[in-house]
């Protein structure tokens, strides 16, 4: 099962987008408004097959990411 590391700050979005994922069978972890996370930490320590990632974050540039 591919796992997916999902980086997004609209709860909306995040959420829709997990369960769209589940359903289609891939592992998801996330992260959501930011606070306290650092997103390099939590990459290095998941080890994601794939990284889906909003560059207009509020937290952070998704760009520079």
């Amino acid at each position: 099962m591919a796992k997916i590391l999902l980086i997004e700050d609209d709860r909306t979005m995040l959420g829709l987008l997990k369960t769209l994922l589940e359903i289609e069978g891939f592992q998801v972890s996330t992260i959501g408004d930011g606070h306290g996370i650092d997103p390099l930490q939590t990459i290095r320590q998941e080890q994601p097959d794939a990284i889906l990632l909003d560059v207009h974050l509020r937290f952070m540039d998704g760009l520079n990411l």
